[in-house]
């Protein structure tokens, strides 16, 4: 069950990196922890780390910057 568990949560470490990926490296940590602490993005400080749930992540910010990016390079 744990597995599962790693599988939705990832830190804004994971979270920068798959921006950057995605051509978008100007955004860093702070930037994500902030979006957590104003909710948007769904996370849970735990032990002073953040947790994002990656679901919500990848629909509500990656993939509408991956439609910007499509449009752009079109």
């Amino acid at each position: 069950m744990t597995l599962s568990i790693k599988k939705q949560l990832i830190t804004p470490y994971e979270v920068q990196m798959a921006l950057d990926e995605a051509g978008w490296n100007d955004i860093n940590r702070s930037t994500i922890t902030r979006w957590c602490n104003t909710g948007k993005l769904k996370g849970q400080k735990w032990e002073g780390k953040w947790f994002i749930n990656r679901t919500h992540f990848e629909e509500t910010v990656l993939k509408p910057m991956m439609e910007v990016m499509q449009q752009v390079v079109e």
